[in-house]
């Protein structure tokens, strides 16, 4: 303390000696000057992240993750860093030594940078979460949750024997990501197309089907299955017709055990069927080499519920093929009506009809032309 003056007070008893201190003043105007430096002080800041799946929750464990931050110099230069460091059996990591000055501790908020968090491994996606840095905590863990990586890719449904796609053939889906299962069934469009969509880290298990086929299937790995082309992603059906195929053929599907007979009438006027069962036209030959539930000679027969009849043509000779369906003994109930599927195969391709008969009747199913 300095005395700012000395004062003397004459009394009774004499004189009294008053001293007077008064308290400099801090002169405050220095602090405005070494504010600005203040702020320019760096500090050490500590970023704590941990990573989740997405859907699962599940901590991301073990897996290299690259955080992606602007380092900002005392005077306001900003150069953007990456760390690399793998997450614990929590998901969690630490990134350090992350140096920034007072003022922006101050005023991040207002600036409006970002920071990118990148996970590498597994089927987690690796495109980076971007967040603002002013959103990361100095203190606490920021939970980052990354998706998983997906597949959607075709998957074809064709005909063994055409090669041609199959419209609305049911496929089943069988996932199998962590233990658990999911199922879905998907029918294919116009072009025996579906498409298939899954975690790259799933097990994928497709079954084709459709009536008047074997099933198919394919399994693997979702990444595997991404891999292929599109004509190695195939679900090939094979009919499940009896007789053979040859250049030409037509196929009688029904389901009991009733008796029908298929009659093909070949360009040359022939009827094909059971009593007449080959026949030439041309340079071609038809034959009925299958010919299901029927009755011969009164001897015992076994009768099916998935009867077929086929008559096949080796080299077809050009023109018009009539087909009719007969009812030659309907078993059960005579007054019902049979249900029945044709199915036509040539080097085209094939065609499907369907119909119904009643007993002792005879049914125009469709006439097929041979150019």
């Amino acid at each position: 303390m300095k005395a700012d003056k000395v004062t003397v007070v004459s009394g009774q008893e004499g004189d009294e000696t008053v001293l007077v201190l008064k308290k400099k003043k801090f002169p405050w105007w220095i602090l405005l000057l070494l504010l600005p430096l203040l702020l320019l002080i760096p500090i050490s800041r500590t970023v704590r992240i941990q990573v989740l799946q997405q859907n699962t929750q599940n901590p991301v464990t073990g897996t290299t993750t690259e955080f992606y931050y602007p380092e900002i110099g005392s005077f306001g230069a900003k150069v953007y860093v990456t760390q690399k460091h793998d997450t614990d059996n929590e998901g969690k990591v630490i990134y350090e030594g992350i140096s920034e000055p007072l003022w922006y501790v101050l005023f991040d908020k207002f600036l409006g940078y970002t920071a990118k968090v990148t996970v590498h491994g597994g089927c987690l996606s690796e495109d980076g979460m971007e967040y603002p840095y002013a959103d990361f905590p100095r203190f606490t863990f920021k939970v980052i949750e990354i998706p998983e990586q997906e597949i959607n890719v075709p998957v074809t449904v064709i005909d063994t024997d055409t090669k041609e796609p199959i419209d609305h053939a049911k496929v089943e889906i069988i996932r199998n990501l962590d233990g658990s299962a999911t199922i879905d069934s998907v029918f294919t469009d116009s072009t025996g197309i579906i498409m298939l969509n899954a975690s790259l880290c799933a097990q994928i298990n497709l079954i084709g089907s459709k009536e008047g086929y074997e099933n198919d299937t394919l399994f693997g790995g979702a990444d595997a299955i991404a891999q292929l082309n599109d004509t190695s992603r195939v679900l090939r059906l094979k009919p499940i017709f009896q007789g053979e195929g040859g250049d030409l053929r037509f196929n009688l599907q029904w389901y009991s055990k009733t008796d029908l007979d298929l009659h093909v009438y070949d360009p040359c006027g022939h009827e094909i069927f059971y009593e007449r069962r080959q026949y030439e036209c041309g340079e071609g030959e038809g034959t009925l080499d299958v010919d299901a539930n029927a009755k011969y000679n009164n001897k015992r027969s076994v009768f099916t519920d998935e009867p077929q009849e086929n008559i096949f043509f080796i080299k077809p000779s050009s023109g018009n093929y009539r087909v009719k369906v007969m009812c030659f003994e309907k078993r059960g109930n005579t007054s019902a009506e049979e249900e029945f599927n044709l199915t036509i195969i040539d080097r085209k391709g094939r065609k499907d009809f369907s119909g119904k008969v009643k007993h002792r009747q005879t049914v125009e199913v469709t006439t097929h032309i041979v150019e």
